[in-house]
């Protein structure tokens, strides 16, 4: 399992802005980096920002990392993958329909769905209509083919992911992107959710990326500088 050198402790009580605080800011630029590095030489870095459970920040981080990527002058499609309780146009405070499940029908192209935010740059496609068959459309033909196609207009592609350890519906996906990180929360996230969501992992051959821990209050008083480790089936400082 391919692992980024530190588990960043990320907060995700807020979307990144000028009123920010340091250690904020600072967490998400070293979680930029490492991505930067974990996939080298790849044109458009497709990553899948999964979790366990819900509530675990995954979103904010994704939407955070995106942002974060899109100062760098990078182009950065966010995709709301989660075809059950999708919350990305929430987080942006955007239209959620139409969106992926329309343009995975056949319903509509990509350019009617995908949606410019403020900053230059940075787009994210919601999830659109809630559909009967997440696990089928994510797997299918058209997103591999829709994935391929956007690569060639895209310097990363996120992927917001259903939590792990309730449905397959990420599982899925693993195979059309280049690798996968894992948010788990302190103070939520428990130790069997971690190890199922890792064995899920490994069982479907993903590359996974490292580990990001969320909302960490005690590392944030520590400051930026200081990560916890992880090993292959746990994370530390627990």
């Amino acid at each position: 399992m391919a692992k980024l050198r530190t588990a960043n402790h990320l907060y995700t009580t807020s979307i990144l802005s000028s009123s920010s605080s340091f250690s904020m800011v600072e967490a998400y630029k070293k979680l930029r980096t490492n991505l930067m590095f974990a996939l080298p030489g790849t044109a458009c870095k497709k990553i899948l920002v999964a979790s366990s459970v819900p509530d675990e920040g995954k979103s904010t981080v994704c939407a955070n990392l995106g942002i974060t990527l899109a100062q760098m002058s990078e182009r950065i499609l966010l995709i709301d993958c989660d075809l059950r309780n999708p919350s990305l146009h929430r987080v942006f405070k955007t239209k959620g329909l139409p969106g992926l499940s329309e343009v995975l029908a056949g319903m509509i192209p990509f350019e009617e769905a995908v949606i410019p935010l403020k900053l230059e740059g940075l787009h994210v496609l919601p999830a659109g209509t809630i559909p009967p068959n997440p696990a089928e459309l994510l797997g299918s033909d058209a997103m591999g083919t829709l994935l391929q196609d956007l690569a060639l207009q895209y310097d990363y592609i996120l992927l917001d992911s259903p939590p792990l350890d309730a449905v397959s519906d990420a599982v899925v996906l693993t195979p059309k992107v280049n690798g996968t990180v894992v948010v788990v929360r302190e103070g939520s996230t428990e130790h069997p959710q971690l190890q199922r969501t890792l064995a899920a992992l490994q069982f479907a051959e993903a590359k996974v990326l490292g580990l990001i821990l969320s909302d960490s209050k005690t590392l944030a008083k520590q400051g930026y500088g200081k990560y916890s480790k992880y090993g292959k089936y746990g994370y530390g400082n627990k």
